[in-house]
């Protein structure tokens, strides 16, 4: 009976057993790369009908070629969840499946991606016009700058998400967010009249409004409109500061966020805890040094050598019993040795008599330049 079911038959049945505890974001990316292996399936190869059909060549090598127009970390997600799939199935026994259709060397090597800060003037130029806007999106990508959490866990935040842990210290609970991870992130006085000021706002929205949504920053059009409109914003932002950057994502604050945390001086775990990183990898990103770090460490170390050396004077001394175009004369004489060194090294005769010409003619040319501006004679 199982071998008679199409193969569209047996992943939707595969699927179905995901969706008992695979998150709803996982099943739909196993959706996706299923629904492009059996579009590749039925435009070049119809016939295959079964999962005891499939080949390594020309089956799967041709699907792999289809991927190359994605990117890498695409690639990777795509391979992987094919390959899991039909692992489990091979498992079950029924479906009379190969072994190694996919194999180790068929994932790409993974994408390096470095975070992108802004710059310190940019950050102050744009972080000036979000502050002249005012407006709750404004507000809310600062907030964002100040506590490096990402824009889904910005559109998250509850409205009751201000928490006091004592001593005048506070913090903003963060929600289960991309790494489905719950933190809590501290507030310095700035950032915490930031959220105070989304809360006036959220309180000007008429009540049956607020009621009607727990969380921070009102949905009135709903998520994705929230986010274009903060996107927007930042790009308004942007143009107006004037600055060096062109083009930048919300995500970009939160780059800039990490980035100024490690070079005040924070850990490693303390950032990693921070973002959210489920791992150290993901946080090591941001110890790559930046252009602007290398040159301020580059200066700074000159500058504490000039003070601990002192440097040789590589100067010519103005000694008046040296020909004022010394300098010029060692040049032609260094010319004339290499010449000389040449027209040693060369058979044809021809070619001797052209480079002597040549050196002939700087030893006139020398000759000349020590008469101009020779010392006078004191009897002259």
């Amino acid at each position: 009976m199982n071998k008679s079911r199409t193969i569209e038959q047996i992943f939707d049945s595969y699927l179905q057993t995901l969706a008992v505890n695979r998150r709803p974001g996982t099943l739909g990316r196993y959706q996706s790369t299923f629904r492009g292996f059996l579009n590749f399936l039925t435009s070049h190869h119809p016939e295959v009908r079964r999962l005891s059909q499939l080949r390594r060549d020309p089956h799967i090598i041709g699907w792999l070629a289809t991927l190359t127009s994605f990117r890498n970390c695409s690639r990777i997600h795509q391979i992987y969840d094919l390959r899991r799939c039909l692992r489990d199935l091979a498992d079950e026994g029924r479906h009379g499946i190969r072994e190694n259709l996919i194999v180790r060397r068929d994932f790409p090597q993974q994408d390096k991606y470095l975070p992108r800060p802004l710059s310190p003037e940019d950050d102050l130029l744009i972080c000036d016009q979000l502050r002249k806007r005012g407006t709750l999106e404004a507000t809310a990508l600062l907030l964002m700058r100040a506590t490096g959490v990402r824009i889904g866990e910005c559109l998250n935040l509850s409205f009751d998400c201000l928490r006091n842990l004592g001593d005048d210290q506070w913090a903003i609970r963060v929600p289960l967010g991309k790494m489905h991870t719950e933190r809590l992130v501290p507030l310095n006085k700035e950032s915490r009249g930031l959220v105070e000021r989304l809360l006036d706002l959220r309180n000007q929205a008429p009540a049956h409004v607020r009621e009607s949504s727990p969380f921070l920053l009102l949905r009135k059009k709903g998520y994705r409109p929230c986010w274009r409109t903060m996107n927007s914003m930042l790009r308004k932002a942007t143009r107006l500061a004037h600055g060096s950057v062109s083009h930048i994502t919300p995500h970009q604050l939160r780059h800039t966020f990490a980035t100024e945390m490690l070079r005040g001086g924070a850990s490693l775990p303390v950032v990693k805890t921070l973002l959210g990183h489920t791992k150290i990898d993901m946080t090591l990103r941001y110890v790559e040094v930046s252009q602007v770090d290398l040159q301020r460490e580059y200066s700074s170390a000159r500058a504490n050598l000039a003070n601990l050396y002192q440097l040789p004077n590589h100067s010519i001394p103005q000694n008046k019993s040296v020909h004022p175009n010394v300098g010029a004369l060692d040049c032609i004489a260094d010319a004339m040795h290499f010449l000389e060194m040449h027209r040693r090294g060369l058979n044809n005769s021809k070619q001797q008599l052209t480079i002597q010409r040549l050196i002939n003619r700087l030893m006139k040319v020398a000759s000349k330049l020590k008469r101009l501006n020779s010392p006078v004679s004191a009897g002259g």
